[in-house]
Protein backbone atom coordinates (compact mmCIF):
# COMPACT_ATOMS: atom_id res chain seq x y z
CA UNK A 1 0.00 0.00 0.00
CA UNK A 2 1.30 3.65 -0.91
CA UNK A 3 1.88 5.64 1.50
CA UNK A 4 -0.42 7.68 0.32
CA UNK A 5 -2.83 5.54 1.03
CA UNK A 6 -1.89 5.24 4.43
CA UNK A 7 -2.19 8.40 5.43
CA UNK A 8 -5.48 9.13 3.92
CA UNK A 9 -7.14 5.68 6.01
CA UNK A 10 -5.44 7.30 9.31
CA UNK A 11 -6.86 10.75 8.35
CA UNK A 12 -10.46 9.20 7.53
CA UNK A 13 -10.21 6.77 10.86
CA UNK A 14 -9.30 9.99 12.78
CA UNK A 15 -11.95 12.46 11.33
CA UNK A 16 -14.28 9.77 12.70
CA UNK A 17 -13.84 9.30 15.61
CA UNK A 18 -13.83 13.32 15.63
CA UNK A 19 -17.24 13.40 14.70
CA UNK A 20 -18.43 10.84 17.08
CA UNK A 21 -16.91 12.87 20.28
CA UNK A 22 -16.83 16.64 20.98
CA UNK A 23 -19.78 17.77 17.80
CA UNK A 24 -23.39 18.82 18.99
CA UNK A 25 -25.19 16.57 17.25
CA UNK A 26 -28.53 15.68 18.46
CA UNK A 27 -28.78 12.53 20.04
CA UNK A 28 -30.86 9.73 18.03
CA UNK A 29 -34.04 11.06 20.50
CA UNK A 30 -34.93 13.95 19.02
CA UNK A 31 -36.74 14.97 22.30
CA UNK A 32 -32.98 15.78 23.30
CA UNK A 33 -29.56 17.05 22.52
CA UNK A 34 -26.46 15.32 23.65
CA UNK A 35 -23.07 15.78 23.05
CA UNK A 36 -19.02 14.62 24.61
CA UNK A 37 -15.97 15.46 24.65
CA UNK A 38 -13.14 13.96 23.34
CA UNK A 39 -12.33 11.83 26.34
CA UNK A 40 -15.98 10.42 26.47
CA UNK A 41 -17.45 12.38 29.45
CA UNK A 42 -20.79 14.48 29.06
CA UNK A 43 -20.51 17.92 27.56
CA UNK A 44 -24.00 18.62 26.94
CA UNK A 45 -27.37 17.64 27.86
CA UNK A 46 -30.54 19.28 26.98
CA UNK A 47 -33.95 18.80 25.86
CA UNK A 48 -34.98 19.78 22.69
CA UNK A 49 -38.51 21.07 20.70
CA UNK A 50 -39.00 21.04 17.40
CA UNK A 51 -35.32 21.21 17.16
CA UNK A 52 -34.58 23.75 19.39
CA UNK A 53 -33.60 24.05 23.02
CA UNK A 54 -36.84 24.07 25.04
CA UNK A 55 -36.38 22.63 28.42
CA UNK A 56 -33.71 21.53 31.16
CA UNK A 57 -30.20 21.77 30.22
CA UNK A 58 -27.24 20.78 31.70
CA UNK A 59 -23.29 21.72 30.70
CA UNK A 60 -20.06 20.02 32.34
CA UNK A 61 -16.74 20.50 32.54
CA UNK A 62 -14.56 17.79 30.66
CA UNK A 63 -13.63 16.51 34.10
CA UNK A 64 -17.25 15.39 34.75
CA UNK A 65 -17.92 18.55 37.16
CA UNK A 66 -21.12 20.63 36.50
CA UNK A 67 -20.62 23.87 34.79
CA UNK A 68 -23.90 25.19 34.00
CA UNK A 69 -27.82 24.29 34.79
CA UNK A 70 -30.85 25.51 34.08
CA UNK A 71 -34.08 26.15 31.42
CA UNK A 72 -34.70 27.53 27.93
CA UNK A 73 -37.45 28.74 26.55
CA UNK A 74 -38.27 29.34 22.99
CA UNK A 75 -34.13 28.57 22.61
CA UNK A 76 -33.17 31.41 25.10
CA UNK A 77 -31.94 31.07 28.55
CA UNK A 78 -34.55 31.60 30.96
CA UNK A 79 -35.09 31.69 34.84
CA UNK A 80 -33.00 30.53 36.82
CA UNK A 81 -29.74 29.38 35.66
CA UNK A 82 -26.69 28.39 38.04
CA UNK A 83 -22.92 28.47 36.68
CA UNK A 84 -19.88 26.76 38.37
CA UNK A 85 -16.04 27.58 38.07
CA UNK A 86 -14.10 25.05 37.77
CA UNK A 87 -13.02 24.10 41.17
CA UNK A 88 -16.39 23.54 41.43
CA UNK A 89 -17.35 26.73 43.59
CA UNK A 90 -21.09 28.51 42.70
CA UNK A 91 -19.95 31.17 39.91
CA UNK A 92 -22.29 33.69 41.28
CA UNK A 93 -21.39 36.91 38.32
CA UNK A 94 -22.54 34.15 36.11
CA UNK A 95 -25.08 32.85 37.53
CA UNK A 96 -28.81 34.72 38.02
CA UNK A 97 -32.35 34.86 36.29
CA UNK A 98 -32.27 34.73 32.75
CA UNK A 99 -35.26 36.59 30.31
CA UNK A 100 -35.24 35.95 26.76
CA UNK A 101 -31.52 34.86 26.80
CA UNK A 102 -30.27 37.98 28.89
CA UNK A 103 -29.08 37.89 32.27
CA UNK A 104 -31.88 40.39 34.30
CA UNK A 105 -30.81 39.87 38.01
CA UNK A 106 -28.35 38.00 40.11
Amino acid sequence: MKLSSVLFVAAAAIAGSLATFGSRQASEDPRTQTSYYANGQLETECELKDGRREGACRRFYADGSKLAEGRFEDGKMQGEWTFWRRDGQLDAERSGTFEDGEKIRP
